[in-house]
């Protein structure tokens, strides 16, 4: 085989697991990962592979839909692609699926569990090493479960290591299918063994070999690639949007943050001016009281000067009246020795003249 198949391509894939002329195969596939303690024997395959859905419409979702003898469905799904919100998507696949088991007003006990297969070429739980995830509705808590209707099984590819036990586990042996058959001539020796992945290599064979099968593979391909190249674009477009609104807010942070700075600047500005005129105000109030001080002291000198001129003033008067006593007292000495002198002078003594 000189055409190389990638078995994810939607169109291998689904003819590997949605022929009902090959459902061995999806019977196998199914009981090497699901692992039921009853053993799938039997499917109904509900969307068998047609090439005319993948030659009419380039952007088909596919997906593989079966139900097997007790009612239960399943679907399985490849992606080549993590999209946006893919987990949501999952969990929304898996509701139409269910939700359509019953009509309007029919008994929710015709309901059967589906179980839901997604095989992943991309790692989507990025926190965990494990490639097998199986999700239920679980109350972890009190480990109770609330149905056995539900279940998610993701499996992602890029994360499986080939074991170095021998022969592989079912699991592994589809995990190593889907990862490296893309890369594949013919079946690995260690893989022979398992008739249902000899026929899936056949499938894909017929892919390489039949021109009109491979054209479509090519054609299918091509499509993925146009339509992961505008997913990709549309998430480009999606970040540099989201950038942009990140950094248009972030802008708006600081704008506010400027703003309310500002603000702050600018209370705190008034509050230092109204501190400040409130010590200016302050500070005229002390300047008019030393002036008032002043003004009260340098009347108190004046009048002390007043009091010292008035003293000086009743000083020089006192001495003027000590003075013009001490003249009259003179002037009374020099009578009363001039009257003497004429006493004795007459022969009187003054003495007793002036006694008597």
């Amino acid at each position: 085989m000189k055409r190389l198949i990638n078995p994810l391509i939607d169109c291998v894939f689904k003819a590997i697991l949605g022929d009902p002329e090959h459902k061995g195969i999806l019977i196998h596939f199914l009981n090497s990962i699901l692992k039921q303690n009853c053993p799938i024997t039997d499917v109904e395959i509900l969307n068998p592979y047609n090439a005319k859905e993948f030659l009419n419409d380039k952007l088909t979702v596919v997906d593989v839909k079966a139900q097997d003898a007790q009612g239960h469905l399943y679907q399985i799904e490849v992606q080549l692609t993590l999209e946006r919100c893919l987990s949501e998507r999952m969990l929304y696949n898996w509701s139409v699926l269910y939700k359509k088991q019953i009509e309007e007003g029919e008994d929710y006990s015709r309901l059967h569990p589906v179980i839901a297969i997604w095989l992943l070429d991309g790692t989507l739980f990025s926190e965990s090493s494990v490639v097998h995830h199986h999700f239920q509705v679980y109350d972890s808590q009190h480990q109770v479960s609330l149905t056995d209707h539900c279940a998610i099984h993701v499996l992602e590819l890029p994360k499986w290591k080939k074991p170095e036990h021998h022969p592989l586990e079912p699991e592994d042996a589809w995990m190593y299918f889907f990862e490296e058959a893309k890369h594949w001539e013919n079946l690995p020796e260690e893989l022979q063994p398992i008739e249902p992945l000899r026929d899936a290599m056949s499938v894909m064979k017929r892919f390489a070999e039949r021109d009109a099968d491979y054209w479509l593979y090519e054609a299918r391909l091509e499509g993925q690639r146009l339509q992961r190249f505008r997913e990709n674009e549309m998430l480009r477009v999606e970040r540099e949007k989201q950038k942009v609104e990140d950094d248009l807010k972030q802008a708006r942070q600081m704008l506010e943050e400027t703003r309310k700075q500002t603000n702050q600047a600018q209370q705190k500005a008034e509050q230092e001016k109204q501190k400040a005129d409130q010590a200016q105000q302050k500070a005229d109030q002390a300047q008019q009281k030393a002036e008032q001080e002043k003004q009260k002291a340098d009347q108190a000198q004046q009048k002390a000067e007043q009091e010292k001129q008035k003293a000086e003033q009743e000083k020089q008067k006192a001495e003027q009246e000590k003075q013009k006593a001490q003249q009259e007292l003179n002037m009374e000495r020099q009578e009363t020795n001039k009257l003497r002198e004429l006493l004795k002078q007459a022969g009187i003594n003054p003495d007793t003249a002036m006694k008597s």
